[in-house]
């Protein structure tokens, strides 16, 4: 956290921290008991012994970014889960008035209620994330139920927390960090500044 927040590190630093923090975030996740297993099986070692096991059912995970800064946390989760589908929603955040307007959403067609990573570094006011939130819900592509939604995010802020809690009370929310507020443009104090500016290098 320390190498994001500074205002002075390289773009290449940036990378490194964000993916190993997402790393850290989705193990995080895993241990929130999110992930389902498939049955139990056996397999046969070098040593030609016989050992039980059991293997995560990564058809069943569906990771969802939150275009762009989203976008910084799929390879970390996709090196993880590499057979996990990849679904984009759109949504910016209106400078002025901090409200969210959606753009674009294309998520992968499933048979079964999906396992949901949903990816956005920032929690601030929450409008981008309940948004995004209530596309999966009334998606048509496939039948997203709210207490299989891990929403993974590097910095949230209290404020956010509470509303989309408050909002989808059974999505779960994994944070590297809890912020102590939001200054009067909706950025996180201390923050670390615009999170997809620094982490795509634009301004």
């Amino acid at each position: 956290m320390t190498v994001l927040r500074d205002k002075t590190a390289s773009c290449a630093e940036f990378h490194r921290a964000t993916k190993h923090i997402t790393r850290l975030l989705i193990q995080a996740a895993i241990n929130l008991g999110w992930v389902r297993y498939s049955k139990e099986e056996n397999v046969a070692t070098p040593t030609r012994e016989a050992v039980g096991g059991i293997r995560l059912r990564e058809d069943d995970i569906m990771t969802v970014s939150i275009v762009r800064a989203g976008e910084s946390m799929e390879v970390p989760v996709l090196k993880i889960f590499p057979e996990a589908r990849i679904g984009k929603i759109l949504i910016q955040r209106d400078e002025e008035t901090a409200t969210p307007h959606l753009y674009y959403i294309k998520l992968p067609s499933c048979k079964a209620p999906p396992q949901i990573l949903l990816l956005d570094p920032m929690l601030g006011t929450a409008g981008s994330s309940t948004m995004a939130i209530r596309c999966l819900l009334e998606s048509k592509q496939c039948e997203v139920e709210e207490e299989n939604i891990v929403f993974l995010n590097i910095v949230s802020c209290p404020e956010g927390v509470e509303r989309l809690l408050a909002t989808y009370p059974k999505v779960r929310i994994v944070s590297a960090c809890l912020d102590r507020c939001l200054n009067h443009r909706a950025y996180a104090l201390p923050g670390l500044g615009d999170f997809g500016d620094r982490y795509f290098g634009t301004n």
